[in-house]
């Protein structure tokens, strides 16, 4: 949301600038629409950060829950003397 009212500021400030005649204007106004229709196929920054922060998280839990996975295997392992005998 951020990101779509730096946008649509930035065209404001732009069009009420003195020397903007009406053909800049128009240009300005079909790249902000570009930018932001952009934003909404792609996502904008914030929801680019927030995405990888999810996955991220996942990506430590999964990392965590395999860690602990193999920390209970050997206690069992060890536990039941299930150890692999070398010969």
């Amino acid at each position: 949301m951020k990101d779509i009212l730096r946008e649509l500021q930035s065209l404001s400030l732009k069009l009420q600038r003195r020397e903007m005649t009406l053909v800049d204007s128009s240009v300005h106004i079909k790249q902000t629409i570009n930018v932001l229709t952009a934003m909404k196929t792609t996502g904008g920054g914030d929801q680019r950060r927030r995405l990888n922060r999810a996955s991220h998280r996942a990506f430590l839990r999964t990392a965590y829950r395999s860690q602990a996975w193999s920390r209970r295997s050997k206690l069992l392992i060890s536990a039941f003397g299930l150890e692999s005998r070398k010969t």
